[in-house]
Protein backbone atom coordinates (compact mmCIF):
# COMPACT_ATOMS: atom_id res chain seq x y z
CA UNK A 1 0.00 0.00 0.00
CA UNK A 2 1.71 3.18 -0.91
CA UNK A 3 2.53 5.64 1.90
CA UNK A 4 0.73 8.98 1.83
CA UNK A 5 3.06 12.23 2.53
CA UNK A 6 2.01 15.40 3.47
CA UNK A 7 2.56 18.13 1.08
CA UNK A 8 5.51 20.40 1.24
CA UNK A 9 4.04 24.26 1.25
CA UNK A 10 6.61 24.96 -1.44
CA UNK A 11 5.96 21.63 -3.74
CA UNK A 12 4.11 23.28 -6.68
CA UNK A 13 6.18 26.54 -6.55
CA UNK A 14 9.08 27.42 -9.11
CA UNK A 15 11.19 29.34 -7.02
CA UNK A 16 12.87 32.45 -9.16
CA UNK A 17 16.06 32.77 -6.52
CA UNK A 18 18.62 29.86 -7.09
CA UNK A 19 18.68 27.62 -3.38
CA UNK A 20 21.66 25.85 -2.21
CA UNK A 21 21.16 22.22 -2.33
CA UNK A 22 23.24 19.00 -2.03
CA UNK A 23 22.72 17.79 -5.32
CA UNK A 24 21.58 19.83 -8.43
CA UNK A 25 19.98 17.73 -11.32
CA UNK A 26 19.88 19.45 -14.13
CA UNK A 27 17.43 17.60 -16.89
CA UNK A 28 13.42 16.09 -17.00
CA UNK A 29 12.03 12.74 -17.15
CA UNK A 30 10.85 10.07 -15.35
CA UNK A 31 14.70 8.97 -14.66
CA UNK A 32 15.61 12.39 -13.09
CA UNK A 33 12.09 12.58 -10.58
CA UNK A 34 13.19 8.70 -9.71
CA UNK A 35 16.56 9.93 -8.78
CA UNK A 36 15.52 12.95 -7.20
CA UNK A 37 12.95 11.63 -4.85
CA UNK A 38 15.20 8.63 -3.61
CA UNK A 39 18.07 10.92 -2.56
CA UNK A 40 15.30 13.22 -0.97
CA UNK A 41 14.13 10.47 1.26
CA UNK A 42 17.94 9.71 1.69
CA UNK A 43 17.89 12.99 3.73
CA UNK A 44 19.66 15.35 1.09
CA UNK A 45 18.45 18.49 -0.08
CA UNK A 46 17.74 18.27 -4.33
CA UNK A 47 16.73 20.34 -6.38
CA UNK A 48 16.05 19.88 -10.43
CA UNK A 49 17.07 22.64 -12.93
CA UNK A 50 15.40 21.89 -16.21
CA UNK A 51 17.05 24.92 -17.79
CA UNK A 52 19.52 22.03 -19.39
CA UNK A 53 16.78 19.71 -20.06
CA UNK A 54 16.19 17.97 -23.50
CA UNK A 55 14.85 20.05 -26.43
CA UNK A 56 11.32 19.49 -26.90
CA UNK A 57 10.40 16.76 -29.07
CA UNK A 58 13.47 13.92 -27.78
CA UNK A 59 12.06 12.67 -24.92
CA UNK A 60 10.11 9.33 -25.92
CA UNK A 61 6.27 8.89 -24.97
CA UNK A 62 6.02 5.54 -24.35
CA UNK A 63 8.27 2.54 -22.94
CA UNK A 64 7.50 -0.96 -22.30
CA UNK A 65 8.11 -3.17 -19.17
CA UNK A 66 9.60 -6.57 -18.77
CA UNK A 67 9.71 -8.71 -15.88
CA UNK A 68 13.62 -7.57 -15.40
CA UNK A 69 12.14 -3.82 -15.16
CA UNK A 70 9.79 -4.49 -12.43
CA UNK A 71 12.40 -6.01 -10.33
CA UNK A 72 14.43 -2.96 -10.80
CA UNK A 73 11.17 -0.81 -9.64
CA UNK A 74 10.69 -3.03 -6.48
CA UNK A 75 14.34 -3.04 -6.06
CA UNK A 76 14.52 1.00 -5.82
CA UNK A 77 11.26 1.07 -3.30
CA UNK A 78 12.87 -1.55 -1.03
CA UNK A 79 16.33 -0.36 -1.64
CA UNK A 80 15.78 3.14 -0.42
CA UNK A 81 11.98 2.98 1.58
CA UNK A 82 10.76 4.76 -1.63
CA UNK A 83 7.08 2.52 -1.45
CA UNK A 84 4.92 4.87 -4.07
CA UNK A 85 8.02 3.26 -6.70
CA UNK A 86 6.83 -0.45 -6.66
CA UNK A 87 3.69 0.92 -7.70
CA UNK A 88 5.07 1.40 -11.10
CA UNK A 89 6.34 -2.38 -11.35
CA UNK A 90 3.34 -3.75 -12.27
CA UNK A 91 0.37 -2.96 -14.24
CA UNK A 92 -2.32 -4.12 -11.60
CA UNK A 93 -0.64 -2.03 -8.71
CA UNK A 94 -0.94 1.51 -10.86
CA UNK A 95 -3.16 4.10 -9.19
CA UNK A 96 -6.72 4.12 -11.32
CA UNK A 97 -6.29 7.73 -13.69
CA UNK A 98 -2.40 5.85 -14.42
CA UNK A 99 -3.97 2.52 -15.83
CA UNK A 100 -6.77 4.26 -17.76
CA UNK A 101 -4.19 6.10 -19.75
CA UNK A 102 -1.70 2.99 -20.09
CA UNK A 103 -2.01 -0.47 -21.55
CA UNK A 104 -1.57 -4.22 -19.92
CA UNK A 105 1.03 -6.35 -21.47
CA UNK A 106 -0.01 -10.01 -20.85
CA UNK A 107 2.57 -11.40 -23.62
CA UNK A 108 5.92 -10.09 -25.65
CA UNK A 109 4.77 -11.67 -29.16
CA UNK A 110 7.47 -11.46 -31.84
CA UNK A 111 6.38 -11.86 -35.59
CA UNK A 112 8.75 -12.12 -38.59
CA UNK A 113 8.74 -10.59 -42.20
CA UNK A 114 10.04 -10.62 -45.79
CA UNK A 115 10.05 -8.59 -48.25
CA UNK A 116 7.37 -8.76 -50.42
CA UNK A 117 5.52 -11.85 -49.01
CA UNK A 118 2.31 -12.36 -46.76
CA UNK A 119 3.33 -13.17 -43.31
CA UNK A 120 4.39 -16.85 -42.80
CA UNK A 121 2.75 -18.27 -39.29
CA UNK A 122 5.77 -20.46 -38.40
CA UNK A 123 8.02 -17.30 -38.10
CA UNK A 124 6.27 -15.89 -35.18
CA UNK A 125 6.95 -16.05 -31.21
CA UNK A 126 5.33 -15.46 -28.46
CA UNK A 127 6.31 -15.21 -24.30
CA UNK A 128 2.90 -14.81 -22.41
CA UNK A 129 3.49 -13.15 -19.23
CA UNK A 130 2.35 -15.11 -16.09
CA UNK A 131 -0.58 -14.73 -14.63
CA UNK A 132 0.62 -13.74 -10.96
CA UNK A 133 2.46 -10.68 -13.23
CA UNK A 134 1.67 -7.71 -15.11
CA UNK A 135 3.82 -5.58 -16.87
CA UNK A 136 2.74 -2.57 -19.02
CA UNK A 137 2.92 -0.14 -21.91
CA UNK A 138 3.83 3.58 -19.82
CA UNK A 139 2.04 6.28 -21.45
CA UNK A 140 5.41 8.87 -20.50
CA UNK A 141 3.53 12.28 -20.37
CA UNK A 142 1.08 10.86 -17.52
CA UNK A 143 3.88 8.61 -16.10
CA UNK A 144 5.74 11.67 -15.46
CA UNK A 145 3.17 14.45 -13.91
CA UNK A 146 2.38 11.47 -11.58
CA UNK A 147 6.71 11.04 -10.52
CA UNK A 148 7.21 14.83 -10.30
CA UNK A 149 4.61 15.03 -8.10
CA UNK A 150 6.06 12.16 -5.97
CA UNK A 151 9.04 13.75 -6.09
CA UNK A 152 7.77 16.99 -4.83
CA UNK A 153 6.02 14.92 -1.73
CA UNK A 154 9.31 14.11 -0.86
CA UNK A 155 10.83 17.41 -0.74
CA UNK A 156 12.40 18.21 -4.55
CA UNK A 157 12.15 21.52 -5.64
CA UNK A 158 12.16 22.15 -9.26
CA UNK A 159 14.19 25.50 -9.76
CA UNK A 160 17.70 26.44 -10.62
CA UNK A 161 19.87 25.65 -8.00
CA UNK A 162 23.61 25.39 -6.25
CA UNK A 163 24.84 22.68 -5.29
CA UNK A 164 28.19 20.72 -4.09
CA UNK A 165 27.25 18.47 -6.92
CA UNK A 166 25.86 18.75 -9.99
CA UNK A 167 24.18 15.77 -11.93
CA UNK A 168 23.72 16.62 -15.70
CA UNK A 169 20.63 14.26 -17.17
CA UNK A 170 21.19 14.12 -20.42
CA UNK A 171 19.78 12.59 -23.33
CA UNK A 172 20.69 11.43 -27.22
CA UNK A 173 23.25 13.45 -29.13
CA UNK A 174 22.13 15.35 -31.99
CA UNK A 175 24.72 14.36 -34.32
CA UNK A 176 23.15 12.32 -36.96
CA UNK A 177 23.38 8.05 -36.21
CA UNK A 178 23.73 4.87 -37.77
CA UNK A 179 20.40 3.79 -36.55
CA UNK A 180 16.97 5.50 -37.64
CA UNK A 181 14.20 5.37 -34.70
CA UNK A 182 11.72 6.87 -32.69
CA UNK A 183 8.16 6.59 -31.58
CA UNK A 184 4.90 8.48 -32.31
CA UNK A 185 1.35 7.78 -30.91
CA UNK A 186 -1.05 6.21 -33.31
CA UNK A 187 -4.89 5.95 -33.11
CA UNK A 188 -6.84 3.44 -35.91
CA UNK A 189 -3.98 0.90 -35.42
CA UNK A 190 -5.83 -2.54 -36.01
CA UNK A 191 -5.34 -5.45 -33.39
CA UNK A 192 -2.93 -7.91 -35.43
CA UNK A 193 -4.80 -10.64 -34.70
CA UNK A 194 -7.92 -9.06 -36.42
CA UNK A 195 -5.86 -7.46 -39.41
CA UNK A 196 -5.87 -10.79 -41.59
CA UNK A 197 -8.37 -13.72 -42.79
CA UNK A 198 -9.04 -16.16 -39.72
CA UNK A 199 -6.04 -18.76 -39.19
CA UNK A 200 -4.84 -20.22 -35.96
CA UNK A 201 -1.62 -18.34 -35.41
CA UNK A 202 -1.14 -20.65 -32.57
CA UNK A 203 -0.59 -18.08 -29.95
CA UNK A 204 -0.90 -18.62 -26.85
CA UNK A 205 -2.49 -14.58 -25.80
CA UNK A 206 -3.87 -12.11 -28.80
CA UNK A 207 -1.32 -10.57 -29.99
CA UNK A 208 -2.86 -7.08 -28.93
CA UNK A 209 -3.01 -7.73 -25.25
CA UNK A 210 1.01 -7.26 -25.17
CA UNK A 211 3.64 -6.07 -26.96
CA UNK A 212 4.12 -7.06 -30.64
CA UNK A 213 7.88 -6.50 -32.70
CA UNK A 214 7.25 -6.97 -36.36
CA UNK A 215 10.66 -7.93 -37.13
CA UNK A 216 12.57 -7.85 -40.82
CA UNK A 217 15.93 -7.73 -42.14
CA UNK A 218 18.03 -4.70 -40.06
CA UNK A 219 15.52 -3.84 -38.39
CA UNK A 220 12.04 -3.95 -35.80
CA UNK A 221 8.67 -2.08 -35.64
CA UNK A 222 6.93 -2.48 -32.15
CA UNK A 223 3.05 -1.82 -31.56
CA UNK A 224 2.14 -1.24 -27.67
CA UNK A 225 -1.44 -0.47 -27.09
CA UNK A 226 -2.71 1.65 -24.44
CA UNK A 227 -6.56 0.35 -24.78
CA UNK A 228 -6.20 -3.07 -24.69
CA UNK A 229 -7.75 -3.45 -21.10
CA UNK A 230 -11.46 -2.87 -20.10
CA UNK A 231 -10.38 0.30 -17.87
CA UNK A 232 -8.67 2.11 -20.91
CA UNK A 233 -9.57 5.80 -21.55
CA UNK A 234 -6.53 6.39 -24.10
CA UNK A 235 -7.32 5.05 -27.49
CA UNK A 236 -3.51 5.79 -28.46
CA UNK A 237 -1.27 3.33 -29.52
CA UNK A 238 2.86 3.87 -29.39
CA UNK A 239 4.08 2.58 -32.65
CA UNK A 240 8.04 2.03 -31.88
CA UNK A 241 10.56 2.13 -35.23
CA UNK A 242 14.45 0.78 -35.47
CA UNK A 243 16.23 0.67 -38.80
CA UNK A 244 19.30 1.71 -40.33
CA UNK A 245 19.92 5.38 -41.33
CA UNK A 246 19.30 6.62 -45.15
CA UNK A 247 16.08 4.15 -45.02
CA UNK A 248 13.12 5.27 -46.58
CA UNK A 249 10.40 5.13 -48.55
CA UNK A 250 11.26 2.90 -51.46
CA UNK A 251 14.54 2.51 -50.08
CA UNK A 252 16.59 0.02 -51.97
CA UNK A 253 14.33 -0.23 -55.06
CA UNK A 254 15.95 3.14 -56.63
CA UNK A 255 13.33 5.39 -55.43
CA UNK A 256 14.83 7.26 -52.98
CA UNK A 257 15.60 7.13 -49.78
CA UNK A 258 15.51 9.40 -46.83
CA UNK A 259 15.32 9.95 -43.11
CA UNK A 260 11.93 10.88 -42.75
CA UNK A 261 9.78 9.15 -40.55
CA UNK A 262 6.50 8.37 -41.92
CA UNK A 263 8.19 8.36 -45.02
CA UNK A 264 10.34 5.35 -43.62
CA UNK A 265 6.76 3.49 -41.61
CA UNK A 266 4.89 3.98 -45.04
CA UNK A 267 7.82 2.37 -47.29
CA UNK A 268 8.22 -0.34 -44.41
CA UNK A 269 4.51 -1.08 -44.72
CA UNK A 270 4.39 -1.64 -48.75
CA UNK A 271 8.05 -3.74 -48.32
CA UNK A 272 5.90 -6.17 -45.60
CA UNK A 273 2.20 -6.96 -46.35
CA UNK A 274 1.18 -7.93 -43.13
CA UNK A 275 2.76 -5.13 -41.45
CA UNK A 276 1.05 -2.95 -43.84
CA UNK A 277 -2.59 -4.51 -43.02
CA UNK A 278 -2.19 -3.42 -38.93
CA UNK A 279 -1.32 -0.30 -39.65
CA UNK A 280 -3.28 0.75 -42.72
CA UNK A 281 -6.02 2.55 -41.26
CA UNK A 282 -3.73 4.70 -38.58
CA UNK A 283 -2.93 7.85 -38.04
CA UNK A 284 -0.40 9.55 -36.38
CA UNK A 285 -1.59 12.09 -33.36
CA UNK A 286 1.97 13.91 -32.07
CA UNK A 287 5.05 14.28 -33.34
CA UNK A 288 7.68 11.18 -33.57
CA UNK A 289 10.43 11.24 -30.87
CA UNK A 290 13.28 10.60 -32.11
CA UNK A 291 16.27 8.15 -30.14
CA UNK A 292 19.94 8.37 -30.74
CA UNK A 293 23.40 7.65 -28.61
CA UNK A 294 23.71 9.01 -25.49
CA UNK A 295 25.48 13.21 -25.66
CA UNK A 296 29.35 13.52 -25.51
CA UNK A 297 30.69 15.16 -22.37
CA UNK A 298 32.69 13.87 -19.53
CA UNK A 299 32.34 14.39 -15.63
CA UNK A 300 34.22 16.83 -13.81
CA UNK A 301 34.18 16.49 -9.85
CA UNK A 302 31.69 18.83 -9.12
CA UNK A 303 29.55 18.15 -12.60
CA UNK A 304 28.71 14.26 -13.56
CA UNK A 305 27.05 13.37 -16.63
CA UNK A 306 24.17 11.17 -16.17
CA UNK A 307 22.51 9.51 -19.61
CA UNK A 308 19.10 9.36 -17.81
CA UNK A 309 17.13 10.27 -20.60
CA UNK A 310 14.97 7.38 -22.29
CA UNK A 311 15.99 9.04 -25.88
CA UNK A 312 19.11 6.68 -26.10
CA UNK A 313 18.04 3.30 -25.53
CA UNK A 314 16.86 0.74 -28.16
CA UNK A 315 12.79 0.09 -27.32
CA UNK A 316 13.17 -3.55 -27.93
CA UNK A 317 13.01 -5.21 -24.95
CA UNK A 318 12.27 -2.46 -22.94
CA UNK A 319 16.01 -1.54 -23.22
CA UNK A 320 15.69 1.80 -23.14
CA UNK A 321 14.05 1.93 -19.37
CA UNK A 322 15.59 -0.66 -17.95
CA UNK A 323 18.80 1.00 -18.63
CA UNK A 324 18.00 4.23 -16.64
CA UNK A 325 16.66 2.17 -14.36
CA UNK A 326 20.29 0.80 -13.15
CA UNK A 327 21.84 3.93 -14.11
CA UNK A 328 18.84 5.85 -11.04
CA UNK A 329 19.97 2.60 -8.70
CA UNK A 330 23.78 2.87 -8.74
CA UNK A 331 23.92 6.68 -8.90
CA UNK A 332 21.31 6.31 -5.44
CA UNK A 333 23.37 4.37 -3.85
CA UNK A 334 26.91 5.85 -4.61
CA UNK A 335 25.20 9.26 -3.94
CA UNK A 336 23.65 7.82 -0.56
CA UNK A 337 26.54 6.05 1.24
CA UNK A 338 27.93 8.05 3.93
CA UNK A 339 30.30 10.45 3.25
CA UNK A 340 29.84 10.39 -0.66
CA UNK A 341 29.09 14.12 -0.72
CA UNK A 342 31.35 15.59 2.14
CA UNK A 343 34.84 17.12 0.38
CA UNK A 344 35.10 17.88 -3.82
CA UNK A 345 37.63 15.14 -3.04
CA UNK A 346 34.65 12.57 -2.28
CA UNK A 347 32.78 13.89 -4.62
CA UNK A 348 35.09 13.56 -7.51
CA UNK A 349 35.29 10.06 -6.36
CA UNK A 350 31.87 9.09 -6.41
CA UNK A 351 31.25 10.83 -9.51
CA UNK A 352 34.16 8.29 -11.30
CA UNK A 353 32.32 5.34 -9.96
CA UNK A 354 28.94 6.22 -11.46
CA UNK A 355 30.36 7.29 -14.99
CA UNK A 356 33.07 3.97 -14.53
CA UNK A 357 29.44 2.21 -14.31
CA UNK A 358 27.50 3.91 -16.76
CA UNK A 359 30.22 3.23 -19.46
CA UNK A 360 30.32 -0.42 -18.96
CA UNK A 361 26.29 -0.88 -18.81
CA UNK A 362 26.29 1.29 -22.39
CA UNK A 363 28.90 -0.70 -23.76
CA UNK A 364 27.15 -3.96 -22.62
CA UNK A 365 23.36 -2.51 -23.66
CA UNK A 366 24.32 -1.66 -27.36
CA UNK A 367 26.41 -4.37 -27.87
CA UNK A 368 23.60 -6.68 -27.33
CA UNK A 369 21.18 -4.34 -29.48
CA UNK A 370 23.37 -4.71 -31.78
CA UNK A 371 23.66 -8.63 -32.02
CA UNK A 372 19.87 -8.22 -31.83
CA UNK A 373 19.90 -6.12 -35.11
CA UNK A 374 22.35 -8.36 -36.64
CA UNK A 375 19.71 -11.68 -35.82
CA UNK A 376 16.88 -9.91 -37.73
CA UNK A 377 19.01 -11.23 -41.03
CA UNK A 378 17.34 -14.54 -41.01
CA UNK A 379 14.05 -16.20 -39.05
CA UNK A 380 16.59 -18.75 -37.71
CA UNK A 381 19.26 -15.82 -36.11
CA UNK A 382 16.08 -14.42 -35.27
CA UNK A 383 14.58 -16.82 -33.15
CA UNK A 384 17.42 -18.07 -31.83
CA UNK A 385 18.48 -14.56 -30.41
CA UNK A 386 15.41 -14.08 -28.31
CA UNK A 387 15.84 -17.30 -26.22
CA UNK A 388 19.12 -15.98 -25.30
CA UNK A 389 17.38 -12.47 -24.00
CA UNK A 390 14.66 -14.38 -22.63
CA UNK A 391 17.31 -16.84 -20.53
CA UNK A 392 18.95 -13.27 -19.45
CA UNK A 393 15.80 -11.23 -18.86
CA UNK A 394 14.80 -14.53 -16.44
CA UNK A 395 18.04 -14.95 -14.63
CA UNK A 396 18.61 -11.39 -14.06
CA UNK A 397 15.12 -11.16 -12.56
CA UNK A 398 15.01 -14.19 -10.71
CA UNK A 399 18.61 -13.44 -8.85
CA UNK A 400 17.91 -9.73 -8.64
CA UNK A 401 14.79 -10.87 -7.16
CA UNK A 402 16.44 -13.10 -3.99
CA UNK A 403 19.27 -10.75 -3.57
CA UNK A 404 16.05 -8.18 -2.81
CA UNK A 405 14.26 -10.36 -0.28
CA UNK A 406 17.33 -11.23 1.25
CA UNK A 407 18.28 -7.43 1.84
CA UNK A 408 15.12 -6.84 2.99
CA UNK A 409 15.20 -9.27 5.52
CA UNK A 410 18.94 -8.70 6.72
CA UNK A 411 19.38 -4.64 6.28
CA UNK A 412 22.40 -5.66 4.11
CA UNK A 413 22.43 -4.37 0.28
CA UNK A 414 26.14 -5.45 -0.64
CA UNK A 415 24.97 -8.07 -3.07
CA UNK A 416 23.43 -5.31 -4.86
CA UNK A 417 26.00 -3.01 -4.85
CA UNK A 418 28.82 -4.41 -7.09
CA UNK A 419 29.06 -1.34 -9.58
CA UNK A 420 33.04 -1.66 -10.11
CA UNK A 421 32.07 -4.98 -12.28
CA UNK A 422 29.62 -2.98 -14.56
CA UNK A 423 26.74 -4.95 -16.07
CA UNK A 424 27.43 -8.05 -13.46
CA UNK A 425 26.73 -5.85 -10.70
CA UNK A 426 24.88 -8.53 -8.86
CA UNK A 427 25.16 -12.26 -9.01
CA UNK A 428 23.57 -14.40 -11.38
CA UNK A 429 23.18 -18.15 -11.14
CA UNK A 430 27.01 -19.68 -12.42
CA UNK A 431 27.85 -19.82 -16.05
CA UNK A 432 24.49 -17.73 -17.47
CA UNK A 433 26.31 -14.39 -18.07
CA UNK A 434 28.86 -16.50 -20.33
CA UNK A 435 26.45 -18.62 -21.86
CA UNK A 436 24.17 -15.32 -23.01
CA UNK A 437 27.72 -13.38 -23.89
CA UNK A 438 28.40 -16.13 -25.78
CA UNK A 439 25.23 -16.68 -27.80
CA UNK A 440 25.70 -12.91 -28.15
CA UNK A 441 28.81 -13.40 -29.90
CA UNK A 442 27.91 -16.31 -32.35
CA UNK A 443 25.04 -13.98 -33.36
CA UNK A 444 27.29 -11.10 -34.36
CA UNK A 445 29.33 -13.31 -35.97
CA UNK A 446 26.92 -12.93 -38.96
CA UNK A 447 28.39 -9.27 -39.50
CA UNK A 448 31.72 -9.61 -38.43
CA UNK A 449 32.93 -13.01 -39.77
CA UNK A 450 29.67 -13.49 -42.64
CA UNK A 451 28.69 -16.42 -41.31
CA UNK A 452 24.85 -17.38 -42.89
CA UNK A 453 22.11 -16.54 -40.14
CA UNK A 454 20.89 -20.69 -39.99
CA UNK A 455 25.10 -21.67 -38.95
CA UNK A 456 24.92 -19.08 -36.43
CA UNK A 457 21.43 -19.61 -34.68
CA UNK A 458 22.72 -23.27 -34.78
CA UNK A 459 25.59 -22.47 -32.56
CA UNK A 460 23.11 -20.59 -30.48
CA UNK A 461 20.93 -23.61 -30.02
CA UNK A 462 23.61 -26.04 -29.23
CA UNK A 463 24.64 -23.84 -26.35
CA UNK A 464 21.09 -23.22 -24.44
CA UNK A 465 20.75 -26.86 -25.25
CA UNK A 466 24.17 -28.64 -23.51
CA UNK A 467 24.56 -26.09 -20.60
CA UNK A 468 23.71 -28.14 -17.65
CA UNK A 469 23.06 -24.52 -16.02
CA UNK A 470 20.44 -23.76 -18.30
CA UNK A 471 16.23 -24.79 -16.73
CA UNK A 472 13.83 -26.61 -18.50
CA UNK A 473 11.87 -23.48 -18.36
CA UNK A 474 10.89 -22.34 -22.17
CA UNK A 475 12.59 -25.40 -23.99
CA UNK A 476 15.61 -22.60 -24.43
CA UNK A 477 17.23 -25.07 -26.85
CA UNK A 478 14.45 -26.64 -29.20
CA UNK A 479 13.81 -24.36 -32.16
CA UNK A 480 10.33 -25.49 -32.41
CA UNK A 481 9.12 -23.94 -29.04
CA UNK A 482 7.66 -21.26 -29.98
CA UNK A 483 4.89 -20.51 -27.55
CA UNK A 484 5.91 -19.94 -23.72
CA UNK A 485 3.53 -20.00 -21.18
CA UNK A 486 4.70 -20.67 -17.84
CA UNK A 487 1.65 -23.06 -16.73
CA UNK A 488 1.64 -25.05 -13.76
CA UNK A 489 3.11 -28.12 -15.36
CA UNK A 490 6.21 -25.87 -15.89
CA UNK A 491 6.19 -24.30 -13.01
CA UNK A 492 7.03 -28.39 -11.66
CA UNK A 493 8.95 -29.06 -13.72
CA UNK A 494 11.12 -26.37 -12.89
CA UNK A 495 10.96 -27.27 -8.97
CA UNK A 496 11.98 -30.65 -10.13
CA UNK A 497 14.96 -29.65 -11.87
CA UNK A 498 15.83 -27.78 -8.96
CA UNK A 499 16.31 -29.50 -6.83
CA UNK A 500 17.64 -32.76 -8.63
CA UNK A 501 20.03 -32.13 -11.60
CA UNK A 502 20.50 -28.25 -11.55
CA UNK A 503 23.74 -26.78 -9.51
CA UNK A 504 23.43 -25.82 -6.01
CA UNK A 505 23.43 -22.03 -6.50
CA UNK A 506 20.15 -22.27 -8.36
CA UNK A 507 18.21 -24.02 -4.84
CA UNK A 508 18.26 -20.43 -2.91
CA UNK A 509 16.75 -19.03 -6.33
CA UNK A 510 14.28 -20.85 -8.11
CA UNK A 511 12.00 -21.43 -4.91
CA UNK A 512 8.40 -21.75 -5.19
CA UNK A 513 8.33 -18.03 -3.84
CA UNK A 514 10.74 -16.49 -5.75
CA UNK A 515 9.32 -17.92 -8.87
CA UNK A 516 5.89 -17.05 -8.30
CA UNK A 517 5.49 -14.48 -5.37
CA UNK A 518 4.39 -11.05 -6.18
CA UNK A 519 4.67 -8.39 -2.92
CA UNK A 520 1.64 -6.79 -2.28
CA UNK A 521 2.38 -4.34 0.62
CA UNK A 522 5.62 -2.90 1.61
CA UNK A 523 7.56 -4.03 4.78
CA UNK A 524 9.32 -1.74 7.43
CA UNK A 525 12.71 -1.42 5.94
CA UNK A 526 15.85 -0.39 6.94
CA UNK A 527 17.11 2.77 6.07
CA UNK A 528 20.11 3.61 4.25
CA UNK A 529 22.67 5.55 6.47
CA UNK A 530 21.75 8.72 7.66
CA UNK A 531 22.19 12.30 5.56
CA UNK A 532 24.41 13.77 7.92
CA UNK A 533 26.78 11.18 7.49
CA UNK A 534 26.52 11.28 3.78
CA UNK A 535 26.88 15.16 3.03
CA UNK A 536 29.06 15.55 5.87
Amino acid sequence: MTTQLEKVPWADQRLSEPVDSDVVLAGSGIGVDLLAMILARGGLRVTVSQEVSQEAGSEPVAVTTVPYTAELLYLLADRFAVPEIADLAMFGRLPDWLRSSSGIKQSLGFVYHRSGRAHDRSENVQFSVPGEHAEWHAYLPDVQRHTRKLAQRYGVRYAAGRAGLTVACQGASADAPARLAGTAIFTGVTPFEQSRPAKDDGYTQPWSEGTTVHGFRNGWVQVAAFDNHPDARNAGCAVSLSVPAGTGRGAGTGRGGGNDLDAVLAGLCERYPDLGLQLRGAGRQGPWRQTGVPSSGGSTPDALVLHLGLDRGEVLFGQDFTLVLELVHASAAILLAPGALASPAARARAARAIEGFQQSLLGYHEDFALAGRVATRGFESWNAYLRAWLLWSISSALALKKIRLDAVRSGNWAGASNFDRGMEWFELAPGIAGTVTACAAATRAIAEQSVQPSVAAGRVFRLLSQRRIIPPLYKFGTPAARRYRLNLPTRLKLLAWTFTVAPRAYRGMLTADNITAVPNEQVSLPREPAAKERAG
